[in-house]
Order: C-alpha cells, then sequence, then structure tokens
C-alpha cells in the first residue's frame, strides 16, 4: 500500500471519531432540550388558559398510589382519543385550571414529584399537553383513517404491582 492510502485511512478514522463525537455531543443535546417535562401541581397550573378537549384515564381498582394520565388537546386541532380498553372518560372541552383543581384535590397527598407534565406532541407538531403521575408514557400520533389523534400509554407506572403486598 502506498503511504498516501495509510495517511488518508487515519485521517478518515480520525474524522469518523470526531463526527461521532460530534454526533453523541450534539444528540444529548437534543434528548435536554426536548425533554421539557416538569414536575408538580404548580407546573400543571402554568399550562396555557383556555378551552382544551380534555381525557383521562384512571385505571379501575384501588391503588396504594395515585395513577392517571390527563390528555389535554388544543382547540381547533383534531380531537384526541386514548387507546385504552377501559377506564377512560371524556370531559369535553374544560379549563386546565378546573382540571389540575379537581385532581389536586382528589389526590391531595401526592408528592409534587409525582405529577409530570410534558407537551403532548404528534410528528413535529405540540398539540396539547400531558399531565400524569410518573412512569408512564404517552405517544400520540395522528389517525388519519379516523381523523384524530390517538394516544397510546405504556409503562411501569400503568399496571398493577404484583406480590410483595399481605394476603387478601
Amino acid at each position: 500500500m502506498s503511504k498516501s492510502a495509510t495517511l488518508s485511512r487515519r485521517e478518515a478514522l480520525r474524522w469518523l471519531s470526531r463526527a461521532a463525537v460530534g454526533l453523541g455531543v450534539a444528540g444529548c443535546g437534543s434528548i435536554f432540550a426536548d425533554d421539557r417535562s416538569r414536575f408538580g401541581w404548580e407546573a400543571a397550573a402554568t399550562i396555557p388558559p383556555g378551552p382544551y378537549r380534555a381525557q383521562i384515564w384512571q385505571p379501575p381498582g384501588q391503588y396504594t398510589a395515585p395513577i392517571f394520565v390527563l390528555v389535554l388537546v388544543k382547540p381547533g386541532l383534531a380531537p384526541a382519543r386514548i387507546i385504552e380498553p377501559y377506564a377512560v372518560a371524556d370531559l369535553g372541552e374544560v379549563s386546565p385550571a378546573t382540571v389540575v383543581a379537581n385532581l389536586h384535590a382528589r389526590y391531595p397527598g401526592l408528592l409534587p414529584n409525582g405529577v409530570e407534565v410534558e407537551p403532548l406532541v404528534a410528528g413535529r407538531e405540540e398539540i396539547g399537553y400531558v399531565i400524569r403521575t410518573q412512569n408512564i408514557d404517552a405517544y400520540a400520533y395522528l389517525d388519519r383513517s379516523l381523523g384524530q389523534y390517538s394516544v397510546k400509554l405504556s409503562g411501569v407506572g400503568k399496571y398493577r404491582r404484583k406480590g410483595g403486598g399481605a394476603g387478601r
């Protein structure tokens, strides 16, 4: 092999390593920039006022800790539907302050870090807000066949813990 080919490989490897480091740093920056979650009832109170279309999911049964996901969709956008086989209530058009006050009254002992508030994003469009207990993820997408946004829930907080408790 010629010396110039060795140099070009070395330079290529150097360039690739720099590019990989740059992409890693840029990726971390975008993760932090996109992570706009806030915690607590005070964060929920900062949602801009106005009538939002609201749906809430609360699993049936008794839990030792509150579990809920509230989806608020901005006015003028297609409606949203939480894709769950049970326990979804359509609240119609409501003010965020009213819903937050009702949830806060229902769960007064919920610790500040127990409530997470974040923008609800479908594709690249911010369509509203999600107020939820921790360890539940909400994923939204536009279902063109139905002409509405669909919201899927996942995460360990969605399911009842098994075992570890006293017998019935």
